[in-house]
Formats: C-alpha cells, structure tokens, sequence
C-alpha cells in the first residue's frame, strides 16, 4: 500500500499568535475608532449651525455601528433598513449657464448732430437733418422721443456709426402727440406741432440775457440807478455789448471834464 502523506500538525503556539495579531488588530481599530468618535463629539460642541450638527450626530452614529455597540444602536432606535446613515454633503451649485452675449447691453456712444435747416408755418416746425443714406437704416434704428419742451433723434447702425439731435430745452412748448418724424432720401425730416400759435425766432431756447436786469429806483440816486444797470449790462452783456458800455462810459466821462452832464447823449 502507498505510503500516506504524513500530516503535519500546526503548532499551537503559531495559531494562537494568529489569534492575537487579529485581536491586537481588532483593539487598535476600536481605539482609532473610539478616538474618532471623540473628535466627532468635540467638533460637535463648536459647531453651532444644526445641520452641521446633524451631519456630525450620524457619523458618530456611523462609528458606533462599525464597533458593534448593539445597545446604542436599540438606544437612539435607529433602523439601519429605512434609514441609511449617511454624512451629508451640500449640494453642489447648479452649473452657471453663461450667455453667448454680454449680461448687459453694451453702451451705446452717439455723434452729435450739429447740422440742420429748419422752418415754420403757424402750427408747426419742421426739422430737416441731413444724413446720408438713412433710408437704408431699419426702421427700429430711428427713433425720436418729444416732450413738451425738447426733443431727441436717435439713429444708430448708419453705416457703423450712431448720430443723435437732442434739444432739452425748445424756445416754445409743442404738443408731443401731434409731433412725428419721417426717414427720407438721405434725410430725417422732424415735425414739432406748435402748442400754441408763437412765432419762432430760435429752435432751441436761448436765456434771454437782460430779463433779470434790475429797474431803476426812482427814489434812490439816479445816477446810482444808471450805474448799476450799466455794470449788469456790462457782467452779462456779449463781446459787442462790452464795447458799447465801455465806449459810452468814456465818452460820458470826458463830458463830465468838460462839464457837461454825466449821462447826456450816453448811448446804450
């Protein structure tokens, strides 16, 4: 009969070092868990928001499952089949969807217009604005806007180029409703119905210089009076007025050597 192989028995000592290892595994594993969950805890007393809270109460929970204490899991009742534990994880944010464009439209820059004709009939004003070729631009690329006392044209995209008219302030009222516009061969023609039946001498107004120039007083010293309104004609007076009053007060001066009255033949 065939030999049978001869069995060797394993030592006891070397199963029983086996043994250990995996125990002084097991210990070292509960004490690393142990630590954790101590750090858990003490995360736990600084964290003031309760949702972090909440996520640090279920990995400590997580932490005591893995070291097998059956007693808090009965404790804190917690069913591990309907509910998972789980370390929560905010959401990540919504991808940002950036538009092929600019968030904002892009400013716009306008050339003035400086150049135009106008006229008159007595109901309204017409505006005529030379602008090569704006009979091609769209008609969404013209626009005028009126109020009572001003007016805007704006034409944008002639030719890569954007031209605006605007008068803040309009010499007399018009009615916004009746005014209009109209884009023709190389011109923007502007109509202003008149508020009322004045006659135009300016399109946009003009302050009138000697509205605030004071009165003589009658009771007071003339020549104080002529004095005072001929410095405010002076201070605010154009280039041609200066040299009137200046010329006047020389030639009254010389008469006043020569003994003549101050004032008389001053031109003004």
């Amino acid at each position: 009969m065939p030999e049978q192989p001869e069995k060797k028995d394993i030592p006891a000592e070397e199963t029983s070092s086996s043994g250990d290892d995996e125990k002084r595994e097991e210990r070292r594993r509960n004490l690393e868990i142990l630590d954790e969950i101590e750090e858990w805890k003490r995360l736990k007393g600084l964290a003031t928001k309760p949702r972090i809270r909440e996520v640090i109460d279920g990995e400590i929970l997580r932490l005591q499952i893995l070291q097998n204490e059956d007693q808090i899991v009965e404790k804190k009742k917690f069913n591990l089949e309907q509910r998972p534990v789980m370390i929560q994880v905010p959401p990540s944010p919504a991808p940002v969807k950036i538009a092929s464009g600019s968030p904002t439209a892009p400013e716009v820059h306008f050339l003035p217009i400086t150049s135009f004709a106008w006229d008159q009939t007595d109901t309204a004003v017409k505006v005529y604005v030379k602008l090569q070729n704006v009979q091609k631009v769209p008609k969404e690329n013209i626009s005028a806007t009126f109020t009572t006392q001003s007016l805007d044209l704006e034409v944008k995209e002639l030719e890569g180029k954007n031209y605006k008219l605007s008068f803040r302030r309009l010499s007399h009222p018009i009615d916004p409703k009746g005014s209009s516009y109209k884009a023709k061969k190389d011109m923007v023609v502007l109509t202003l119905q008149k508020a009322g039946r004045s006659w135009w001498y300016e399109l946009p107004f003009k302050e009138n210089k000697f509205a605030s120039t004071p009165k003589m007083d009658s009771s007071g010293d003339p020549g104080a009076s002529i004095m005072s309104l001929m410095k405010n004609l002076y201070e605010e007076g154009d280039d041609e007025m200066k040299r009137t009053i200046a010329k006047s007060w020389t030639e009254s001066q010389q008469k006043k050597l020569a003994g003549e009255s101050p004032f008389d033949d001053m031109a003004f």
